[in-house]
């Protein structure tokens, strides 16, 4: 495919999809330290504004219970069956 408004030979064109773009801005916010692994889920939307760059809007997915994982010791009485 080649670009009309660009003639330099060496300009590689890239035809994102809308995922990917999505992707790319998560990936960077998250490697700047701005989105956690807990914000990892959910929804993200952008608006290119021309000359102020892009607007960035990151809603996380609620999750049901509030709880987290948890793992509890629990105390079972075994018989071994050479003991019986």
């Amino acid at each position: 495919m080649t670009d009309n408004n660009n003639n330099n030979k060496d300009s590689k064109v890239f035809n994102l999809t809308y995922q990917e773009v999505v992707d790319a801005f998560a990936q960077y916010l998250y490697d700047k330290g701005m989105l956690g692994n807990e914000e990892s889920e959910g929804s993200l939307v952008f608006e290119l504004l021309e000359g102020k760059g892009a607007k960035v809007i990151v809603t996380p997915t609620v999750k049901d219970d509030d709880s987290e994982y948890t793992v509890e010791h629990l105390d079972v009485e075994t018989k071994d069956k050479g003991d019986e």
